[in-house]
């Protein structure tokens, strides 16, 4: 799961670094590579609550939806 490229974008400032730092307990620079990488640890539960109750947003606004393909590929890995 990933987060949508908007929502990325309106987390990358002074603010937004701040929720993620107080989230999921990371530093300001572990915070900066979670945005620029798309971290898994930004789709964490705990994340996410603050993400739709800052923004507004529901789940499916926040998170990108997986591909036919990719569900495909993880079923051939189990």
């Amino acid at each position: 799961m990933k987060i949508k490229k908007s929502v990325l974008k309106r987390l990358d400032n002074n603010r937004g670094l701040g929720l993620i730092m107080a989230s999921i307990g990371c530093s300001h620079s572990a915070a900066r590579d979670y945005i620029k990488y798309n971290s898994d640890n930004l789709t964490k539960a705990a994340m996410l609550k603050t993400i739709r109750e800052e923004f507004g947003l529901t789940d499916e606004e926040i998170l990108e939806q997986e591909s036919k393909e990719s569900e495909t590929q993880d079923k051939a890995i189990i």
